[in-house]
């Protein structure tokens, strides 16, 4: 008899694997400590995914897919690109922040799981379209390596000031890419 999916197991199993891929990383994260940090057979893991890559695309894509659709409604629920620039330096990419272990994971295995190049497009997509005149001459391909310096960059430092003790925090991270967004486009962001 074949098992019927629950999505509270499900959600176990991946709160488990971004723990343990954030933690040990993909590689030293076996399949049995991943179903005994979720509290479930070693079995029920392949109730919901065929194996640890499976798991680890999961964890990136619906994670990425969370912060994406934040990012997306705030974004139109902006009604001018400098409301729209401050959405995304004051509340969305510290939104993102809080996320370390996403950050993590998507730092250590992101670029071969998680089709970095297409998440940026998107990203460049979305911020680019939205800042209208502030970006008027700015080609796409500036916007997206941009936003992948300030994003990827900013990432790094967030995630190595949280694990090493730095002194240099998500709040830290945050105030400079408002500080330097505002001096970049000579205004002062809501």
């Amino acid at each position: 008899m074949s098992r019927v999916p629950d999505e509270s197991r499900r959600r176990a199993i991946l709160s488990a694997a971004k723990r343990l891929f954030a933690l040990h990383g993909f590689a030293a994260s076996s399949v049995a400590a991943l179903a005994a940090e979720a509290g479930i057979p070693v079995g029920s893991v392949y109730t919901y995914f065929r194996g640890k890559d499976d798991i680890l695309v999961a964890v990136i894509e619906e994670g990425w897919e969370e912060f994406s659709s934040y990012l997306e409604a705030g974004l139109s629920a902006c009604h001018d690109p400098g409301t729209r620039l401050g959405f995304l330096v004051r509340q969305a990419l510290p939104t993102l922040y809080g996320d370390v272990d996403l950050i993590a994971i998507l730092l250590k295995e992101g670029a071969g799981a998680g089709a970095l190049g297409a998440k940026l497009d998107r990203l460049a997509d979305l911020v680019g379209g939205g800042l209208g005149d502030l970006a008027r001459d700015m080609p796409l391909s500036f916007i997206r390596t941009a936003l992948a310096v300030i994003l990827l960059g900013s990432l790094d430092v967030v995630s190595l000031g949280s694990r090493s003790g730095i002194g240099i925090g998500q709040a830290e991270v945050a105030e400079f890419i408002v500080a330097a967004s505002e001096r970049a486009f000579g205004l002062s962001l809501p």
